[in-house]
């Protein structure tokens, strides 16, 4: 998986689209549901196809959470070994539910493969794949006093060699 050197180097920033903030939808699977993983088509260094899952799995989501609250973060850095890259997909929601409180508790202990649609530029990218997922972290309290404000918050994260990956469409 290597981004192919022959295409041109092009100005940053243009999307030709609003700058908005943020993921619009997000979808994830614990990577031992995945059966396969696509290769990255060397002319458009995007993702050959969806990842497959194993007979019987569907993704999970849309995540439906607010807006304001999901966020996909990417920081290069180093090592002895070379460059990699922190990786964080971060989402959450104001209120407590039972049935999420129990839901998120069966995904601690995986690694999860994740889907999320880019807000500005609205395109697909992936993050993890089935060798290597991203590990869960939960921050869940009620708030304090009559005025405190009960919250969700989830990230899910990794350092991996890869940056995201484009995914050209995605079904679900």
């Amino acid at each position: 998986m290597i981004n192919n050197p022959y295409l041109p180097i092009v100005g940053f920033g243009d999307t030709n689209t609003d700058y908005l903030g943020g993921l619009s939808k997000l979808w994830l699977v614990p990577r031992e549901w995945l059966s396969g993983f696509p290769e990255l088509d060397p002319t458009s260094q995007k993702l050959s196809a969806e990842p497959t899952l194993i007979a019987g799995k569907n993704w999970i989501g849309p995540i439906d959470v607010s807006d304001e609250m999901k966020a996909y973060e990417e920081v290069t850095a180093s090592s002895a070994a070379g460059v990699y890259f922190k990786r964080k997909v971060s989402f959450g929601e104001n209120g407590q539910a039972a049935a999420n409180h129990l839901n998120i508790g069966n995904y601690i202990g995986y690694e999860l493969c994740v889907v999320a649609l880019v807000r500005s530029g609205a395109y697909f990218i992936v993050i993890g794949n089935d060798k290597a997922g991203l590990k869960l972290d939960i921050n869940a309290g009620t708030g304090v006093g009559p005025l405190g404000m009960p919250s969700t918050k989830l990230v899910l994260s990794d350092e991996s060699a890869f940056r995201a990956l484009i995914l050209a469409n995605f079904s679900h």
